[in-house]
């Protein structure tokens, strides 16, 4: 019925599904403005916003949800999550650590965390928060050694990188940049022959059904952002 916000949410979910966006936020809003109070609806739209790549309205409406619900962490990880998006670096890591205190069982916290800091701060630093991605139910082992790899090779600990690099490949062995990010180490600390023998560059150029030489620009493969591979779920009262 018109007046049934939960209906509204179901049709609006299904809309999306259906890749009917507006006609979707149409449902969403509408469902807002029938359970105005509702912080799982606010949760809902602002799922819808992110998606969507609004970022900025997505946190305003999670910032609602928290008005609504203080002490949600999982509320705190997607406030986060649209500011790392929006390059505010301090303000996510402020929101990420609340989420972790609020809500420590939520592994994509710690995903995050570490794929934003992976380039500036201390590689032990990066494998703590995958060990706890890993130890609260995180299942995509293969992005988080290669974090841990990238942070390894920011430091130039070769030795530690190629190791993590190597897990990434082995976990996760149709990923072209893990591929790639193990070849480039391997050049680093002059493994040449061990680069040749792992075909990494043929692997990665074959993995993107590239038919030119891996060393020209339009082969180089690009940092994929793989948090958020398919949309994030909604919520349900």
């Amino acid at each position: 019925t018109p007046t049934d916000y939960n209906a509204r949410t179901r049709y609006g979910m299904a809309l999306m599904g259906a890749n009917q966006q507006d006609l979707a936020k149409e449902q969403f809003l509408a469902a807002v403005r029938l359970a105005p109070e509702s912080a799982v609806l606010h949760h809902n739209l602002g799922i819808y916003y992110m998606n969507r790549g609004e970022q900025t309205k997505a946190d305003e409406t999670f910032q609602r949800e928290l008005e609504l619900a203080p002490g949600d962490g999982r509320a705190h990880y997607f406030r986060g999550s649209t500011m790392q998006a929006r390059k505010l670096y301090k303000e996510a890591k402020f929101q990420y650590d609340l989420a972790t205190k609020l809500a420590p069982g939520l592994p994509d916290t710690y995903l995050s965390l570490a794929n934003m800091l992976m380039e500036t701060n201390p590689p032990e630093e990066i494998k703590g928060y995958i060990d706890n991605y890993l130890r609260y139910g995180g299942t995509n082992k293969g992005l988080g050694y290669h974090l841990i790899s990238r942070a390894y090779r920011t430091k130039q600990n070769f030795p530690e990188a190629i190791h993590y690099a190597e897990m990434a490949t082995k976990e996760s062995p149709k990923q072209v940049v893990f591929w790639r990010n193990l070849g480039q180490i391997y050049s680093y600390a002059r493994r040449f022959d061990d680069a040749d023998n792992e075909d990494c560059d043929d692997r990665a150029c074959t993995l993107r059904h590239c038919t030119l030489s891996v060393h020209t620009p339009s082969c180089q493969p690009r940092f994929q952002r793989m948090l958020i591979a398919e949309t994030v779920p909604f919520c349900h009262d």
